[in-house]
């Protein structure tokens, strides 16, 4: 028999529900997440469908349940709620209406990363966690010193002769203690994101996608491999209309007959994807002279915010057309690029460039990135010489 489960999956604790293609209850059960899941799966069969909504923990769910059910579905909250709105609401009443859903076909069903995926997502959330954790304790440390009075010192603090005079300041017992505790707090917090962001240069040096959004203004390594780990699979997306939909970015729209209304942009999506774009546009406003002059007319017409917006979805339809197709970023700056690739080149080290110098392995990245061999000569020259002055090394064409 074709059944359809409905699980409600709380902290601790889970609400199944089973009907038939009649939509007729045929199975309900509540218990324990820790150990009850894995004897429910017992009870799966490769012709069920179970359902379960989006949440923290519903990846090593959706696993466990795979592995005996025939099809898994991981359902959108929110619009799921939108179909199903009752007047009473159970845990009990939620998990039948999922399995109802199920048997109706009308699952509103989010897309299922791969577990790479995944595990890079939770390494961009666990560095930005880290960034926020760090930024925080700098401006304690500001706040501190403002609270007891002293105004005079250098404008970073946290360089080298920032430290030494942070050291040297002269404070009352419980400032100096605290003052002290809060920069340990500091350092382990940044080497900690040191390390983190090391893992990402890692992945990133293995990614060839990640090369060619470098190219865009305003995306290191950083930011395109967070920007690729939030895409997923660009194939899902059929056009650059429906990623910019996925990211939240494109307007509200209402309409009724023969009036249209259109608002801010709906924000309904993946919120970290449309933050880094936001961030990357920033940046991509003073670097690009195209993307500039696109910038300033919308801020003209409606303000910074706005056109800071309109700039990171255009940032975003570029990327879909260079990961879908496979083209370069045609206005592409190459010393621009070359000094990302530094970047890149430092985090990974001597061990991580699998031997390679700083310039060589620009070069090389370089070259990969221009199969037809456009890059200006002097750019694949400087660093050519650069690594022969290094150590001997010369790169053949």
């Amino acid at each position: 028999m074709e059944r359809f489960f409905g699980l409600d999956v709380h902290k601790n604790y889970v609400v199944a529900a089973a009907v038939d293609r009649q939509s007729t209850q045929v199975f309900a059960d509540r218990f324990n997440l820790s150990d009850g899941l894995a004897r429910f799966t017992k009870r799966l069969q490769p012709t069920d469908t179970v359902v379960v909504e989006a949440s923290t923990n519903v990846w090593p769910i959706h696993d466990l349940l795979s592995a005996k059910a025939g099809k898994v579905l991981v359902a959108n909250p929110i619009k799921t709620r939108a179909i199903a709105e009752a007047r009473i609401k159970t845990d009990k009443v939620d998990a039948l209406t999922l399995a109802k859903l199920a048997s109706a076909g009308f699952v509103a069903e989010v897309w299922v990363p791969d577990p790479d995926t995944r595990d890079l997502r939770a390494l961009a959330s666990h560095r930005q966690s880290l960034s926020g954790m760090a930024t925080r304790l700098k401006n304690k440390i500001h706040a501190l010193l403002k609270r007891v009075g002293i105004t005079n010192y250098p404008d970073d603090l946290f360089t080298r002769n920032g430290r030494l005079f942070l050291a040297k300041v002269e404070l009352r017992p419980a400032a100096r203690a605290e003052l002290d505790s809060s920069l340990r707090l500091l350092d382990a917090t940044l080497a900690e994101l040191e390390h983190t962001e090391a893992q990402f240069a890692q992945r990133s040096a293995q990614n060839n996608a990640v090369y060619l959004l470098m190219q865009i203004p305003g995306i290191k390594y950083l930011s395109a491999l967070t920007i690729l780990s939030e895409i997923g699979d660009i194939n899902r997306f059929p056009s650059a209309k429906t990623l910019a939909s996925y990211a939240g970015l494109v307007p509200r729209i209402s309409q009724s007959g023969q009036k249209l209304y259109t608002g801010h942009i709906t924000k309904a999506g993946r919120k970290k994807l449309r933050w880094i774009l936001v961030e990357c546009a920033h940046t991509a406003a003073r670097r690009d002279a195209s993307l500039r002059e696109f910038f300033t007319r919308i801020q003209r017409k409606k303000g910074r915010n706005v056109a800071v917006v309109a700039l990171a979805r255009k940032l975003l339809v570029i990327i879909w057309h260079m990961l879908v197709k496979g083209e370069p970023y045609k206005k592409a700056e190459p010393a621009l690029v070359a000094r990302k690739l530094e970047l890149l080149a430092w985090k990974l080290g001597k061990e991580g460039r699998q031997g390679l110098n700083c310039a060589d392995f620009v070069a090389k990245g370089l070259q990969s990135l221009d199969p037809q061999g456009q890059l200006p000569a002097e750019i694949l020259s400087r660093y050519r010489q650069k690594a022969q002055r290094q150590k001997g090394l010369v790169l053949t064409a």
